[in-house]
């Protein structure tokens, strides 16, 4: 399988979807064990990697971070 350019640009993103949303579960760190949070937590970084550009990435990042956290709150 070869990864050009264009893909990791659109997996850039996911590395901050996935510190923001940890960053909010700090004070529950047995939510983040919780394998249907780990699942939402891939499918959140599947939207944003799905993104066309670095705003858009921005929003999405922002929009699943909110759902993610209403979630489980």
């Amino acid at each position: 399988m070869k990864i050009d350019l264009s893909t990791l640009q659109q997996l850039a993103g996911v590395p901050d979807l996935v510190k923001e949303v940890l960053a909010a579960f700090t004070h529950a760190p047995a939510v983040v064990s919780d394998p249907k949070f780990l699942v939402s937590l891939v499918k959140g970084g599947i939207d944003v990697a799905a993104a066309p550009d670095d705003e858009s990435r921005r929003e999405v990042i922002q929009i699943q971070v909110a759902r993610i956290t209403r979630e489980f709150a």
